[in-house]
């Protein structure tokens, strides 16, 4: 399936997203479940209108997208990839939104909608699947980083567990003592991500699949320095390799890159990180027959070694990392305790698939530093993969000449520069007064609702 592309039914993994946001709206939520879906409902039944970024997505997967006749007269009008300003009406999706309205269990999860995502998948997602899938509340990890509190997507979503190898190796490293433009941090980032992206790859499995005892002994080995430091630790002016990491370098493979994050809070300080992904941009390139919902391809996320390999009924883990530092916390299952830490908070996330965890560490230590937001956001960004042994740079802000060349001399490779890495759209609250910024790499948009 994986050799293939991930572009048929075989990729199609139970959606999640309906009932988890309302397991949080019921939970946490104050407006009525179907005053929140009424604002989607209509900007798709009315039309939204196009940005420059998505027109850009939309001719980047032409070729996807026009395989299906369905698909095609929607996002393809006259064969045409659509230009910035127009306006995409979709309603067939307003009316899957409108029956959402009524609750994910009983009107997405069963009844027409249901049905549609099962004839859409050839059977690929069954009524037991359905039937059978349940959210989980998690315990958030909770690390702290130079005194800063720090609250992260746990497992499944294996990039909050990088981001907390990658801050915790930071720490015990000291690079906060080098410079932030000095070649040695730039160094102990870079190889703290190494060894964090093998974690992520090879080591996170979700929790329910765990013993108590293997649950708590997990947690101690990702909230701990030395899991890699002990038996690798990082020698100044010298690139590690990759392949002495792991023996399943070789069989390692790489991700689909594609989510959407958004960053909340609202006038009492409530605040939410949130990151929802098709797995890659416009998942198998096929919407449903009948509501024109767009079908995801997370069966790709699986891996073929290491502990997120496919199984019946299993959690794929991810690189989502949607992360809250400072500020309070509310426990997971909820309980009326919260922990007061700070008066400034801040809501990060991005996408981006395995350089989400590089990107929000690059974001915090720039934030930790005393840097404003727009500075942390502008700031070039980098990522070295476990695999490939590469450092990834971005064009729209580089790294300065002398420090590849720097990095060259001490065996780093340097993989072909992206367009962007990352679109950290952040919103942060200090002193009672909230704040946001939009990332202009990616088109992000920062607003207040009245």
């Amino acid at each position: 399936m994986i050799a293939q592309g991930a572009k048929d039914s075989r990729a199609v993994g139970v959606p999640g997203t309906p009932a988890g946001l309302q397991a949080m709206h019921q939970e946490l939520g104050n407006l009525p479940w179907e005053a929140l879906v009424k604002p989607a409902q209509q900007l798709a039944a009315e039309g939204f209108v196009l940005g420059s970024r998505q027109s850009k997505t939309i001719r980047w997967a032409q070729q996807r997208l026009s395989r299906d006749p369905r698909t095609k007269e929607t996002w393809l009008p006259r064969g045409r990839v659509p230009l910035a300003g127009k306006t995409i009406k979709l309603p067939a999706l307003a009316r899957a939104l409108a029956e959402l309205a009524g609750g994910a269990r009983n009107h997405f999860y069963k009844g027409a909608v249901a049905e549609d995502l099962i004839e859409s998948t050839q059977g690929a997602i069954r009524q037991i699947d359905l039937d059978s899938y349940q959210p989980y509340w998690r315990m958030p990890l909770r690390l702290d980083y130079l005194g800063n509190p720090i609250w992260t997507m746990p497992a499944p979503s294996a990039g909050g567990v990088a981001l907390a190898q990658n801050l915790l190796i930071l720490q015990a490293t000291q690079a906060q003592t080098k410079p932030s433009d000095s070649i040695e941090r730039l160094q102990l980032i870079a190889e703290a991500s190494r060894r964090a992206q093998v974690e992520r790859r090879l080591f996170v499995l979700a929790p329910e699949r765990l013993s108590n005892e293997d649950q708590k002994k997990a947690r101690q080995r990702w909230l701990s320095p030395l899991t890699w430091l002990e038996k690798h630790p990082i020698q100044p002016g010298q690139a590690t390799a990759s392949s002495s990491l792991s023996k399943d370098y070789q069989a390692s493979l790489r991700e689909l890159e594609h989510t959407t994050h958004l960053s909340v809070i609202d006038e009492t300080g409530m605040a939410v990180s949130c990151t929802l992904t098709l797995s890659g941009s416009f998942g198998i390139g096929r919407q449903t027959q009948t509501f024109g919902i767009f079908l995801n391809n997370s069966v790709a996320s699986f891996s073929s070694v290491g502990t997120n390999v496919p199984a019946a009924g299993k959690r794929t883990t991810s690189s989502m990392a949607p992360t809250i530092m400072g500020g309070y916390a509310i426990p997971f299952p909820l309980s009326e305790k919260k922990e007061k830490t700070k008066n400034t908070i801040f809501i990060l996330g991005s996408p981006g698939g395995d350089t989400i965890p590089s990107t929000l560490t690059q974001l915090i230590l720039h934030l930790v530093d005393g840097e404003s937001l727009e500075r942390a956001v502008l700031a070039p960004r980098f990522h070295q993969a476990f695999v490939p042994d590469a450092i990834r740079t971005e064009r729209f802000a580089r790294l300065p000449k002398s420090q590849l060349h720097r990095l060259k001399s001490w065996g780093y490779h340097l993989g072909q520069s992206r367009a962007t890495i990352g679109d950290a759209n952040i919103a942060s609250r200090r002193d009672g007064q909230n704040f946001a910024l939009a990332d202009p790499r990616e088109g992000g948009w920062a607003a207040k609702a009245e």
